[in-house]
């Protein structure tokens, strides 16, 4: 985890092993319990792969209420404003996928 002015990212690196350790989340993190989580497939080259992991994981690991992915047909154009509309409407959180 990387620390940036209170900003917290996990890189997750499908290749990669089991982390060393586990760090908890950061005070004030919002728990998983019952999030409704997203997952958009931006159309690269083995994003597809890295989503469908982390589906797997969450739907085992986390009490999440919901795990969806959704796709966006052209990796060179932006997603459609209406698909945005509906991840933003049905989502806690967002999560999108960049491969190659």
């Amino acid at each position: 985890m990387h620390n940036n002015n209170e900003a917290w990212s996990t890189w997750v690196i499908p290749e990669a092993g089991e982390p060393d350790e586990v760090l908890d989340a950061p005070e004030g993190a919002a728990p998983a319990s019952g999030q409704r989580i997203t997952l958009l497939d931006n159309s690269k080259v083995n994003a597809h792969h890295l989503l469908a992991m982390l589906s797997e994981r969450f739907k085992t690991e986390l009490p999440t209420a919901s795990v969806v992915t959704r796709k966006k047909w052209n990796a060179s154009i932006s997603a459609p404003a209406a698909l945005l509309d509906q991840i933003a409407t049905e989502s806690d959180c967002a999560i999108t996928a960049m491969g190659d």
